[in-house]
């Protein structure tokens, strides 16, 4: 659950040796509050609190992946990939759209920005592709949402619509 960094555990004379060892070799960063707290979290929930939230976040990409997979539009999208949280894959553009011929950077940039519109955040990754992350915070009730966003996002660069599953 700790995105950087680790927590530091033990007696006093521990952890000042360990932040002197960790400032002879130049670590450190000032105004790390924000990337302890997950830690403290983590610590606060203990395994069974954020190892379950991460199985929940994995079981919520394969839900979303499962539901992207089956919409118009939606290329290159492998579920025997999708083993984690993260969801990977491409936009075509719609043939005889208003972005047909054009780069599939410009299909991109206006697929995340109709998802945008939607409330929806999705980032532009290396190679064409987009990743979508779901993640403490997102719940399951929240896929279906994300899909229909997806579903509008796609008609609007000219993809038909697809029945949005409904889990």
């Amino acid at each position: 659950a700790c995105p950087v960094g680790s927590v530091v555990v033990g007696s006093r004379e521990f952890i000042w040796r360990a932040r002197r060892a960790r400032k002879l070799l130049g670590g450190g960063m000032r105004q790390v509050g924000v990337l302890a707290a997950p830690g403290l979290i983590a610590l606060r929930d203990g395994p069974a609190g954020m190892i379950e939230r991460l199985a929940e976040d994995h079981a919520n990409a394969r839900t979303l992946a499962e539901g992207l997979v089956e919409m118009p539009g939606i290329i290159d999208l492998d579920l025997s990939r999708v083993r984690t949280n993260f969801v990977f894959f491409r936009v075509a553009a719609a043939p005889g759209g208003a972005l047909d011929g054009r780069p599939a950077q410009a299909t991109r940039a206006a697929f995340l920005d109709a998802l945008l519109g939607e409330g929806v955040a999705m980032v532009a990754y290396p190679h064409g592709q987009i990743r979508a992350v779901t993640h403490y915070g997102i719940e399951e009730r929240h896929i279906e949402r994300v899909l229909r966003a997806t579903g509008r996002a796609l008609e609007s660069l000219g993809h038909r619509s697809s029945p949005v599953p409904v889990g």
